[in-house]
């Protein structure tokens, strides 16, 4: 069970809606332990990590929301889901950046 969710958006396999639903609780959570794991003084290699962490699921969730936008009743709100992905995707490059030169420049 716990492989369909993770999985099954990757493929193509999940509602829209449900897609949405865990990039909303993924990022309450990621949120959530951010807030406790990176207080004001927080050393550079923890920012680094964290960013890198955030890379990382934003990627999935860009690759899911790309796999699942069809997925949804209006064939309108799939080609917005994917130009809004195409979008994000061409800001990875700058959150690669911002990890590899200066990861606490986005904490203020």
């Amino acid at each position: 069970m716990l492989s369909a969710i993770f999985l099954d958006p990757l493929r193509g396999r999940t509602r829209l809606w449900r897609v949405v639903l865990y990039m909303f609780v993924a990022n309450c959570c990621f949120s959530t332990i951010g807030a406790f794991f990176l207080p004001a003084p927080a050393s550079t290699s923890m920012y680094r990590f964290f960013l890198f962490l955030g890379l990382v699921v934003g990627l999935y969730q860009l690759i899911a929301l790309w796999q699942c936008a069809y997925n949804s009743r209006s064939p309108f709100l799939a080609r917005l889901v994917r130009t809004a992905v195409a979008g994000s995707f061409l800001l990875v490059p700058f959150f690669i950046y911002v990890l590899i030169t200066d990861p606490t420049a986005l904490s203020n």
